[in-house]
């Protein structure tokens, strides 16, 4: 006995939403995979205004990002030691936030876009210019996993 003749005898058509549910526990659902929790390719184009004195090693430093993969523009607070140190290295802005094109280092790492409650405002402890950089200050990404 099919389906559709179970369902054509049914008289009370209440059990159709319980028996759809049960079909569709028991076919399931994909699971999701998050596109930005890869790796991927980024370019470090220009430095928070507000961080740009901290230490190279501070966990609040914050770097602006071109997602290559995305053209997307982010920024991430605690960027790997290492590549860091390569921003630092060759520092030359070319206005208040932006780096020079001769100062801008590319790499690979893995992220995943940060939560509201991760999301870090540094407070200016200056009076520093931020026109430019703070549409990008809510788009923060938090490194996951490898980077290089």
């Amino acid at each position: 006995m099919g389906l559709s003749v179970v369902l054509s005898k049914m008289k009370n058509r209440a059990y159709l939403p319980v028996l759809f549910c049960i079909v569709t526990l028991f076919v399931g659902c994909d699971k999701f995979d998050d596109p930005f929790d890869a790796e991927r390719t980024v370019t470090v184009i220009g430095i928070d205004p507000c961080t740009v004195n901290y230490p190279v090693n501070s966990t609040t430093k914050g770097y602006v990002l071109l997602l290559n993969s995305t053209r997307d523009t982010v920024v991430c607070y605690g960027l790997p030691l290492s590549i860091a140190q390569k921003v630092e290295a060759s520092l030359k802005l070319k206005n208040n936030y932006l780096l020079a094109p001769e100062a801008v280092v590319t790499a690979s790492l893995s992220y995943r876009f940060a939560a509201k409650d991760e999301m870090i405002y540094p407070v200016c402890l200056a009076n520093v210019l931020t026109e430019g950089f703070a549409k990008y200050n809510n788009r923060q990404i938090k490194i996951t996993g490898r980077y290089y």
